[in-house]
């Protein structure tokens, strides 16, 4: 039959003394700070008082916490000088107090410190209450700890501000003043988002100049803070603070509040009314007369209108008077059913239900009369204003309007149009068929078969599933999501060609975001992600699970994302793919193509199969894997790094030739191409024939194989080579040092420097040393050592004890080093021609010429000399004595020459030697004898002052005693 909506139900809860009001938890209780130190509890439903606790001496601003499990309410520094007195500066001398009241018991505990008396106060984020008033700054309480600290960003904060706050943001407002300084603080990020002065001036932040009363709202859902400004206008500004527009009212405000969904503002008047406003209009669309007549500039703490979380019921706060009016707005709603007959309804303001039946039933409803519901039995579409639609019965088909419609399906194969408006279309439990039109729409779908259609460009489209779904080719549906991500039934999720957001639950998922760039998130459990665009944006939470992403093209998982996996869609493939992981520890699997996997940072594995593969490693225990002949590949390292044992990588190298940071690169048992930079790096090709280039800085290599070839070009650093091996330097690298890998000894290594110039550093074996061009230092250490020297420029050093049978064989003429204990000193052929000047030092050597003309010089110490073939000539320079006598092996007279120094041999003159002074003999025979020869020992003197008294001093002795005559001798 026909029927009118009824009135809203106004009731009194307090008729004065009220200073702030909160909704529990679950909105079933209403708390109430008094002036009188008490807090009141009424039951929402039925506005009885359950309970009355004694909490201070004057309360004021109250506030819930995000459990609901305590109030927080502080004490307002007095009582009001009259009877529900308006709110006015404290005094100084006022303690700042506040207390926690347990919801459960009403036990109050109390926190006190010097300073003035708090004005407002907020819980945030539940962890932290905010309280202005009080000390000189803005103040934060924390809730675990109990300890307190200043509110970051407080020079935007007045300390006498009021605070409204909606989910995660509070709004500050200083009242009472002419440029209305305004702040937001997040607290999820725990700073100021937005701040600004001059609100009222007209100042930079633009609105009508006005006086800031205190009067404020703000609402995360609607993105809008509202503000009264002067006697008849309000405010709007975004998130941002900037201005948006001016409203104009009906008069002075005595308090705002944004409905839940931010799309309305309720504004009470002095008048008496309390105004709905329509925020994108302006115009007001509901009005209730709630008694107060008369207008006060007094902002005082808390807010002056609070909602019920449903937006049902309103609690009005008179904070001039302290009266707290509750208004109930479910008084209105009515349900209307039909005869079975063409019946015509009109429900009014509240939230109506209509039993349609009749294919004539008519519905008259107005814009903005409420939320209201179509229980149909038959096809039906929803007519003007009518914003809810369930089917009943065996009604197959419903269709919306131009609102923002609920439409429910029923056991039966349903169709259902949302039309224009934000819709929310469920299907129920059949196989259903359904089309959003224009506008952001809901689908609720329970089955795989279950249709949705959504053209492109009409809105963001979602699809909530509670079964396995894949989105229609040409469907633009921008979400794809779990019904419940708390679930964990596991689910296939596929997307199509259109950009899609695809959410998992906590079971483990298999998700596809089909061929556009779609973000991807699968929360807990085992998920498997297919991405196909390279734009596709996986996450997944630390702890979700071991997760794996196949990617169909290049891909790079996003920073934050613990996936553990991300490999090709097919190894088979040969397509070249580039996969990045990131931070985690990852896996990445590649195909057979020439692919480009970077791990990021974290210990990855990473795995290139066939193909020329590129890395890049920067974690020393990211490990790289390579089969037997699968390709040319090549590790970038951006860190130290080891090539994994077993692996056939063919290049390691610095990512940049030219960076300076030092490096250790390392190869393995494969023939290894290892290129570092500019810096002092560590090159060690491990086994196989390696490729080793450290570019400049002061580089040292280990090698370990004969083909191991080292480059370094000229001016790059002081460089040294360490071998575990015998190793030759390749010609052309400017290596200054090739050492032995321990001097400790253990291995015979044999070492051959290159044309340059190098060190060479032996061990305590038998080493072989060959400094090859340019001027070396040949150093053997222990054990009898071979060396090869192609100048004098090079140096040989064996210390007393280090072998006791060094060879130095000589390329060209060459004198051994004074002080080093070399026993032997040799040209490198004895079948060579070359004249050779071999020169021995003070101990005994070994000296051994060649086929040429050679100059045997022993120096002190009883040497032992070999001319070999050729004219030789012996050498004789340093002060005769009882330990300088050399052995002469293979003199041959007329051919070889004794070569004396005058300045030994004093007495005689350069050039031949007089025959006077020569005798065959044991003795001189005169006064003009000096170079006396027995034949009969071979032994050779030199007697300074002949027959005289002065005895003759044995310097040679030849072996063999050949003869010789006068003519063998030169002074020089």
């Amino acid at each position: 039959m026909p029927g009118t909506g009824s009135a809203y139900g106004i009731f009194t809860l307090e008729t004065s003394g009220a200073a702030s009001v909160a909704f529990s938890a679950d909105q079933t209780r209403i708390y109430v700070s008094k002036y009188d130190g008490k807090v009141d509890v009424f039951d929402a439903a039925s506005h009885a008082k359950l309970a009355t606790w004694n909490v201070g001496t004057s309360l004021g601003a109250l506030t819930l916490s995000e459990d609901g499990g305590f109030l927080l309410a502080v004490e307002r520094f007095g009582p009001p000088s009259t009877p529900g007195g308006g709110y006015t500066p404290p005094p100084a001398s006022q303690s700042s107090t506040f207390y926690r009241i347990d919801t459960g018991s009403g036990a109050v505990t109390t926190f006190t410190r010097a300073g003035n008396a708090y004005l407002d106060i907020e819980i945030v984020d539940g962890q932290k209450a905010i309280l202005t008033g009080g000390q000189q700054q803005v103040t934060v309480f924390d809730l675990v700890n109990q300890t307190y600290s200043t509110l970051p960003g407080g020079v935007y904060y007045s300390n006498s501000s009021v605070m409204v706050e909606d989910r995660h943001l509070t709004l500050f407002a200083e009242s009472g003043i002419s440029n209305g300084p305004l702040a937001i603080y997040d607290d999820r990020t725990g700073t100021v988002v937005a701040h600004g002065d001059d609100y009222q001036t007209g100042g930079p932040n633009g609105g009508s100049v006005g006086f800031n009363y205190g009067h404020q709202a703000i609402s995360e859902a609607g993105g809008l803070v509202a503000q009264f400004i002067y006697h008849s206008t309000i405010n709007l500004y975004d998130l941002n603070l900037h201005f948006i527009r001016g409203m104009t009212i009906d008069g002075p405000v005595d308090g705002l509040a944004f409905d839940p969904t931010g799309k309305f503002l309720y504004a009470r008047l002095d008048s008496g009314q309390l105004n709905k406003i329509e925020v994108a209009t302006g115009l007001v669309v509901d009005s209730f007369a709630v008694g107060t007549t008369d207008w006060h500039n007094n902002p005082g703490s808390g807010d002056q209108i609070v909602q019920s979380a449903d937006g049902k019921t309103l609690l009005i706060h008179d904070n001039s008077t302290g009266k707290l009016q509750l208004i109930d707005l479910t008084v209105r709603d009515e349900r209307f059913e039909g005869t079975g007959a063409a019946d015509a309804f009109a429900g009014g303001k509240g939230d109506d239900v209509y039993v349609v039946n009749h294919a004539g039933d008519t519905i008259t409803e107005l814009k903005y009369d409420g939320n209201d519901t179509a229980l149909a039995s038959i096809d039906y579409t929803l007519p003007d204003y009518v914003e809810n639609l369930i089917l009943a019965g065996t009604a197959l088909n419903g269709a919306g309007n131009a609102l923002d419609n609920q439409i429910i399906g029923n056991a039966a194969d349903n169709q259902l149009a949302g039309l224009a408006g934000n819709d929310v279309l469920d299907g129920g439990a059949g196989r259903d068929t359904m089309s959003g039109g224009r506008g952001d729409d809901i689908f609720l779908v329970d089955r795989s078969d279950d249709r949705v259609f959504e053209l492109t460009a009409q809105g963001r489209d979602v699809v909530y599933t509670q079964a396995d779904y894949v989105l229609a080719e040409g469907q633009e549906i921008e979400v794809l999501a779990a019904s419940s991500r708390a679930g964990t039934a596991p689910l296939q999720l596929v997307g199509n060609a259109f950009t899609n957001e695809i959410y998992g639950n906590d079971g483990a998922n298999y998700i596809d975001g089909g061929a556009g760039p779609d973000y991807l998130a699968g929360y807990g459990g085992n998920d498997v992600y297919i991405a196909e665009n390279e734009g596709d944006v996986v996450m997944e939470a630390v702890g979700g699970g071991r997760d794996v992403v196949y990617a169909g093209s290049s891909l790079s998982l996003a920073a934050g994302s613990e996936v553990e996996v991300l490999s090709a869609l097919s190894q088979a493939g040969t397509s070249a793919l580039q996969l990045t992981g990131n931070g985690f520890a990852n896996e990445i699997y590649a195909n057979e193509g020439a692919n480009f996997i970077d791990g990021g940072a974290g210990a990855d594995y990473l795995v290139g199969f066939s193909g020329n593969d590129t890395y890049v490693v920067d974690n020393g225990n990211d490990v790289t894997v390579e089969g037997l002949g699968a390709g040319r590949d090549t590790v970038i390292a951006l860190a130290n790094y080891t090539l994994t044992a077993g692996m056939e990588i063919e290049v390691l190298s610095a990512q940049s030739q030219a960076a300076a940071t030092a490096l250790q690169l390392t190869g393995n048992g494969f023939a290894n191409e290892i290129y570092a930079n500019a810096g002092g790096n560590f090159l060690d090709g491990g086994g196989g024939a390696d490729y080793l280039v450290g570019f400049g800085g002061n580089d040292v290599y280990i090698v370990d194989n004969a083909g191991d070839r080292v480059v370094e070009g000229t001016g790059g650093g002081r460089d040294v080579v360490y071998a575990r091996a015998s190793y030759t330097l390749n010609a052309g690298a400017e290596v200054e040092v090739l050492s032995v890998i321990s001097q400790g000894g253990g291995t015979i290594i044999d070492l051959t420097g290159n044309e340059l110039g190098q060190e060479l550093y032996g061990n305590t074996e038998s080493n072989f040393l060959d400094g090859g061009g340019g001027a070396d230092y040949l150093q053997g250490f222990g054990g009898n050592d071979n060396y090869v020297v192609e100048t004098q420029g090079d140096v040989v050093i064996e210390g007393a004890g280090e072998g006791n049978h060094d060879v130095v064989y000589a390329r060209s003429s060459y004198a051994l080093g004074a002080g080093q204990q070399i026993e032997v000193l040799s040209a490198q052929s004895q079948g060579a021609t070359g004249a050779l000047d071999l020169t021995g030092n003070e101990f005994g050597n070994e000296l051994y010429g060649n086929e040429g003309a050679n100059v045997l010089n022993g120096g002190a110490g009883g040497d032992y000399l070999v001319g070999y073939g050729g004219a030789d000539a012996f050498a004789f320079t340093t002060a005769l004595g009882g330990g300088n006598v050399d052995q002469i092996a293979d003199f041959l007279s007329g051919t070889d020459t004794i070569q004396l120094d005058d300045a030994v041999f004093t007495g005689l003159t350069p050039g031949a030697l007089n025959a006077n002074a020569f005798v065959t003999g044991t003795a001189a025979q005169d006064a003009d004898d000096r170079i006396v020869y027995d034949s009969a020992t071979g032994a050779l003197y030199f007697d300074a002052d002949g027959n005289g008294a002065g005895a003759a001093v044995q310097f040679a002795t030849l072996l063999g005693h050949p003869p010789i005559a006068a003519g063998d001798f030169t002074m020089i």
